[in-house]
């Protein structure tokens, strides 16, 4: 199995988002199989989860900064390299698009408009065929706290080793451990993911119910 590389480089993010961009429909259908296209286009050595857990973490800081006018400190290649924003840009412009077209069609759906003889018009709701409560949100929150965790990580090794190093430079003693750092981050993952799975639990349960409350006769 062949080591994925660790640092994301400008040039990389281009071509991954210049894909995205340009393939925005694969994108919006099926984020996974979008990140497997854009690996097979770009020649990429990544997987499509680290691909897309990405875009996701790129995409998020630039969605609230035109929601709310604030700069997220945590991701300042979206600010430094105009090529980038500028994709980042053009994709949430076309996620918009998106969104509001599936609200307007949603809101269609909802009342279905009856003309009876007298020209009176009467609505009436139409029947929700799909279900009611979905696990992609679950899976998106849970991949972004296992981005952070391994963020969160890396810094702090790298803050271990240069502690370290000026303590052993000065021939004191070191109480701080890596493994410490990787044990906690660890149970943290392991947390996580036990409330994934239990979420996941819940929100098929609900859906079940849904479909026998929906089918009871």
């Amino acid at each position: 199995m062949t080591s994925q590389p660790v640092r994301w480089e400008a040039p990389e993010l281009i071509e991954i988002l210049g894909f995205i961009n340009n393939h925005f429909d694969a994108w919006h259908k099926n984020r996974l199989d979008a990140c497997n296209m854009a690996i097979k286009a770009t020649n990429n050595s990544r997987d499509a989860k680290s691909i897309y857990n990405k875009v996701h973490s790129l995409i998020k800081p630039v969605e609230e900064f035109l929601k709310t006018g604030k700069k997220s400190t945590t991701c300042t290649i979206v600010w430094e390299n105009r090529a980038i924003h500028g994709l980042l840009r053009e994709i949430i412009k076309q996620k918009k698009k998106y969104e509001e077209n599936s609200s307007r069609a949603s809101d269609s759906d909802v009342e279905m408009i009856i003309y009876d003889d007298d020209d009176e018009v009467t609505t009436e709701a139409t029947t929700e065929t799909s279900r009611p409560f979905s696990t992609e949100m679950v899976d998106i929150i849970y991949n972004e706290k296992i981005q952070q965790i391994d963020q969160s990580r890396y810094k702090l090794i790298e803050t271990i080793g240069q502690t370290n190093d000026t303590f052993k430079k000065y021939n004191f003693p070191s109480h701080y451990s890596i493994e410490t750092i990787d044990s906690s981050c660890a149970e943290k993952s392991k947390q996580i993911f036990k409330l994934r799975s239990e979420l996941i639990t819940m929100i098929e349960t609900a859906n079940n119910m849904y479909e026998k409350m929906k089918n009871f006769q």
